[in-house]
């Protein structure tokens, strides 16, 4: 059970701490007095999202504390138990609930003073709390969610997941098919010149190797010509340096008229012999420039091949705008990948149109026993709830759960350029989708005969606030029967109602009392009496500002409030009495 529920800075809430009764609990108090802030609380306490206009002007920070004390075997220690908390065997256990918003939107959250997630809050509430909100009268009436409430009733639920995996399983086949065939449709066109592109790739075969390896052979030979160049410069003014003759020649012409001088006292043989020299030396020099450049002979052909292929290199690189002879072959993969594509897609598209074929056989047999289960379900609805409304003053009130098919938008698929089979299998696939949701091929809708011999109408066009209420009561006490949550909680169930009917949803709230702590916000007195904790809120002038405080009433106070609610406003004696 909750045994307090601590509030600060929240809303119109400077402070306030209500301790509950284990049973019923009845709030009451004028409207705008507050009442809602309780169910806001609540709301934070258990992970709803927090947002900083939530904190009081002049605070730093809201805050919502709640205690609880479960007994030992309650579902919500095995959930704490998997986020490491610890408890004693067989013993009843605290648990202190606390959550924090800062007035710039920062939220944190603590059980038993150790730090927790706002998903932790979550699946605490799943366990600990069950809110029924004064707007889920008006949800009752949206058929759309008729299917949800039975799915409450289900047993095995299991069956739910099953039917919405099969169905993820479908939809994504679906997108997969959808995308090819747009893909295909983008490209069928472009097939002669992918082809023309890849083929010229292919006969070319470029690769990051085989052009490092062009390139260092082009400079090589740049390198050997530039070397070759000089040689044969070289050469050739040691052999066409004089009038076209070597220049040994030269030297040895000279040799040759130092001979041929008189001796007049002075021998000229010396400088003969060192003209000799020199003309040898540059005869040998010759012959050694001579053989260099002979030995640097170049594969002409070898060479125009590879400056050739250097060049188509460069071109094909802007060409295809990439970067590197790497990126070309990957061009060539990528171009053979859309080509195969292209060639493969009739054999794909078939391929995939028969495994949606396999998956819709299995989504039809999980939603087949999933409609089983319903029917089911649906039976138990019917018959609990008849006994109930029969409580609540509602007798021969027959409500009625019936299932019609799902109707769903069917998205069409192009699937005509792949040949009359891929035509013939998506038909019968589309046909099979009008009745494909993730929630099963058939939805419910609630129908209703409030009076007898009155045939079942929707429930949106027949019920009115008041029969709607209590229908809504019935379903809540019906799906609590076995549930593992404490702690119930009922906004304005009791809107559109009053007299004996009142009295009854009074009682009738009571005795789910019995088995669940109920906190019950009503504006009837004939509620409010039946509760075991009576609570006011109400909003006093604190100076400048508005309070909202809330007190428990014990017996006379209970009374007067009570009287209150029946006169309308004022206390008389009438309403006293």
């Amino acid at each position: 059970m909750l045994t307090s529920l601590n509030i600060q800075g929240l809303a119109i809430i400077d402070q306030l701490t209500i301790d509950f009764d284990e049973g019923f609990n009845v709030i009451t108090g004028e409207t705008g007095a507050g009442k809602s802030i309780l169910i806001k609380a609540l709301g934070l306490l258990f992970g709803a999202k927090a947002k900083a206009d939530v904190v009081r002007q002049g605070y730093k920070n809201a805050s919502v504390t709640g205690a609880f004390v479960l007994a030992y075997e309650h579902r919500s220690r095995t959930v704490l138990e998997q986020y490491g908390f610890e408890f004693e065997d067989g013993e009843d256990f605290e648990v202190l609930m606390r959550r924090t918003v800062s007035a710039k939107g920062r939220s944190q959250a603590w059980i038993n003073d150790v730090p927790v997630t706002q998903s932790t809050l979550r699946e605490m509430a799943g366990v600990l709390i069950d809110v029924f909100g004064q707007h889920d009268n008006q949800k009752l009436l949206d058929a759309g969610r008729h299917t949800r409430y039975v799915d409450a009733f289900l047993k095995d639920k299991s069956l739910l997941g099953a039917v919405a995996d099969a169905h993820t399983r479908v939809t994504a086949q679906l997108k997969s098919l959808r995308e090819m065939c747009e893909q295909y449709r983008d490209r069928s066109s472009d097939l002669d010149y992918l082809t023309f592109r890849h083929q010229e790739l292919v006969d070319f075969d470029p690769s990051q190797t085989d052009f490092d390896e062009t390139k260092a052979l082009v400079e090589q030979v740049e390198h050997k010509v530039a070397i070759q160049e000089g040689l044969n410069s070289a050469q050739q003014l040691i052999d066409q340096g004089y009038q076209g003759e070597p220049l040994g020649q030269a030297v040895w012409q000279a040799v040759k008229a130092l001979e041929k001088l008189p001796d007049n006292g002075k021998s000229w043989t010396s400088v003969a012999e060192q003209g000799r020299r020199i003309a040898s030396e540059l005869d040998d020099f010759s012959y050694v420039l001579g053989k260099a450049s002979s030995g640097s002979d170049l594969d002409e052909a070898a060479v125009d091949q590879a400056e050739e292929r250097l060049g188509t290199y460069q071109e094909l690189i802007r060409k295809y705008r990439v970067d590197s002879a790497a990126q070309l072959a990957e061009e060539r993969e990528a171009l053979s990948r859309n080509i195969a594509f292209l060639q493969d897609a009739e054999g794909e598209v078939t391929g995939i149109l028969n495994a949606i074929q396999l998956g819709l056989d299995d989504y039809s047999k999980a939603a087949a026993k999933l409609a089983t289960a319903r029917k089911k379900a649906a039976a138990k609805v019917e018959k609990d709830i008849y006994g109930e409304l029969a409580d609540l003053a509602m007798p021969g009130a027959q409500f009625q759960v019936r299932f019609v098919p799902w109707e769903a938008a069917v998205r069409s698929i192009d699937v005509e350029l792949f040949g009359s089979g891929a035509s013939s299998l998506w038909a019968g696939i589309a046909e099979r989708l009008r009745d494909f949701s993730e929630s099963g091929q058939h939805r419910a809708q609630f129908f209703l005969s409030a009076n007898p011999g009155e045939p079942a109408k929707p429930l949106h066009l027949v019920a009115s606030g008041g029969e709607v209420s209590r229908i809504m009561l019935a379903m809540k006490k019906v799906l609590t029967a076995d549930a593992d949550t404490c702690v119930l909680v009922f906004d304005e169930i009791d809107s559109g109602i009053s007299g004996q009917v009142a009295d009854k949803v009074g009682y009738k709230l009571a005795t789910l009392a019995q088995e669940f702590q109920v906190i019950c916000i009503s504006h009837l007195p004939q509620v409010a009496v039946y509760s075991e904790g009576h609570y006011l809120v109400e909003k006093q002038k604190a100076g400048a500002r508005t309070i909202s405080q809330i007190i428990r009433l014990d017996g006379e106070n209970s009374q007067r409030e009570i009287a209150r609610l029946l006169s309308g406003g004022e206390v008389t004696k009438a309403s006293l009495a």
